[in-house]
Parts: C-alpha cells; structure tokens; sequence
C-alpha cells in the first residue's frame, strides 16, 4: 500500500506542476482533490486496522475504553485534516473553529471518564 500511496502523490504533484505551467487556475481545488483521492486509498487499511484493534481490545477486556480512544484518534484525525484542507482553501478563521469545534467534541467524549475517575477518587479518599 505503501508504494501506491507514494507513486499517486508523486503522479498527482507532477499533474499539479504542469497544470500549474499551462495556466490552470484552480490549484488549491486540483490540491484537494489529490489529498482525497491520496486519502480514498487508506480507507481499506484503516479499516481492517482497527477491526484489529478492536478484536485485541475485545479479547482483553477492555473493548469499551479501546472503542472510546479509537474514537477521539479518529476525531482528532478527522478534525485534524479537515482543518488543513480548509487552510489550504484560504480560510484560516473558518479553519480554527473547525479546530476548535474537535477539541469540544474530543472532551464531550472523554468527559464522562473524568467523572469516572474523580468519583473513583472521591472515594478512595472517603
């Protein structure tokens, strides 16, 4: 997977140069394009990547907190990208509340664990 993924980003930058070269206006929309086609070619792997962990995680025990950090990964992941995309299109602001907006998310998820854990701590001390 990992030579497709290198020889498409090498193949989509040598595109955007002679595009660029002929005049083609739209760069930042052909970028984009190319980091989702780069993108479209890890789905599979992430995919059987995480039925893995999952599994491990389900064969320990700890399926709940793995599925929950997997989550806030693939949050910050998916925040994370979609964050530089929209820099890439010129729009810092709209870029930092998307930024903004995963953090928020991410501590909705793990807050109920906070919880968990200081009244885990309440009591301990009682």
């Amino acid at each position: 997977m990992i030579p497709k993924i290198c020889a498409l980003g090498l193949l989509l930058a040598f595109v955007g140069v002679m595009l660029s070269e002929v005049g083609y206006k739209s760069k930042k929309l052909f970028s984009v394009l190319a980091a989702v086609a780069v993108l479209s070619l890890l789905g599979g792997e992430i995919s059987s990547a995480l039925s893995s962990i999952m599994s491990l995680g389900e064969i320990t025990g700890i399926s709940e907190i793995a599925a929950t950090a997997l989550k806030i990964v693939g949050l910050g992941y998916v925040f994370g990208v979609s964050s530089d995309i929209i820099k890439e299109l010129s729009e810092p602001t709209l870029a930092s509340f998307v930024t903004i907006g995963g953090r928020i998310e991410i501590l909705i998820v793990v807050l109920p664990y906070f919880v968990e854990i200081i009244e885990l701590g309440i009591e301990l001390i009682k």
